[in-house]
């Protein structure tokens, strides 16, 4: 019964996910059993059988969404806004920090929050202190950032028309372009897991992946 029951969650999340892909603009994130959609203003679903909007808030256009810990980070216009989900009902705002231009997406590791921020590249600032976050470094990339994913010391930004973006943030105040690839679509978002980043292009093939080989980066390695 277990089994199924988680079936028809993961069915449901599917079906979402589905609907999603299909609006302008939409941004969601999974995390201790809700999900967080960003789509014009920011709010919580659960994901039960029957999805149920639990909470909402959020004023101006909102296309990114990142939780972590009862923690909510959503980018509202050019502001970084910090919540306390542990409450979904009733989240309560804990701080917030004004970034250079528009948040795309954001990405958060340790004390540390990335944010994609249109024409003007990566932008990471200090969330140690929620309630007084700190905007640190940045790192301006030639195209659009649309989406940015961390891993170790690494930023990887999905730059739109100019491809993908390697960028070393060992040093938070000064994060440097490492490397870069030219994706053969604009590169919409990115995920990488071990060895390979996997950039997507919806405007090549909606459902198109490459694999990138990181082990000695940027080489491309194309998938069936």
């Amino acid at each position: 019964m277990k089994d199924q029951r988680e079936q028809k969650k993961i069915g449901t999340i599917c079906k979402l996910f589905r609907v999603l892909l299909c609006m302008a603009f939409t941004i969601f994130f999974v995390a201790n059993g809700l999900i967080y959609t960003a789509v014009e203003r920011s709010g919580i679903l659960g994901t039960g059988e029957h999805l149920t909007e639990v909470g909402v808030w959020g004023d101006g256009l909102s296309c990114a969404a990142f939780a972590q810990y009862n923690r909510l980070y959503m980018g509202s216009g050019r502001t970084m806004i910090i919540h306390d989900t542990s409450i979904p009902t009733a989240p309560q705002k804990m701080g917030s920090v004004t970034l250079n231009t528009f948040i795309y997406s954001i990405y958060v590791s340790g004390d540390y929050a990335y944010a994609a921020i249109w024409d003007k590249g990566l932008q990471v600032v200090d969330v140690s202190d929620p309630y007084h976050p700190q905007v640190l470094g940045i790192c301006d990339t030639p195209g659009i950032a649309r989406e940015v994913y961390v891993q170790g010391i690494y930023a990887y930004v999905a730059d739109y028309d100019k491809g993908l973006r390697i960028i070393d943030v060992s040093n938070p105040s000064a994060p440097t372009e490492v490397g870069c690839l030219d994706t053969p679509g604009q590169a919409w978002g990115v995920c990488v897991s071990g060895n390979y980043a996997y950039p997507e292009f919806p405007s090549y093939l909606r459902t198109h992946l490459e694999m990138i080989s990181m082990k000695s980066f940027p080489s491309l390695l194309s998938l069936p």
